[in-house]
């Protein structure tokens, strides 16, 4: 007598979002401070900063006396 074998089945797991990580390209322009000249990993005419109101990025990314 054999025995066949039972088909394994493999436990589901939640579906979650890929981690797209996100680069900002910040420039220093002397008339109007640090800007978000481009970003990388978005799609094109995307701006993640306006989005979830990070307002102080382009100020976050600069050294600490950077034109001092």
């Amino acid at each position: 007598m054999s025995v066949s074998p039972t088909p394994t089945t493999e436990k589901s797991t939640p579906a979650r979002e890929a981690f797209i990580p996100l680069v900002a390209v910040v420039d220093f322009h002397h008339a109007r401070g640090p800007e978000v000249e481009r970003w990388f990993g978005v799609e094109e005419g995307r701006d993640p900063a306006a989005e979830y109101d990070w307002t102080l990025l382009p100020f976050m990314a600069l050294s600490d006396g950077a034109h001092a």
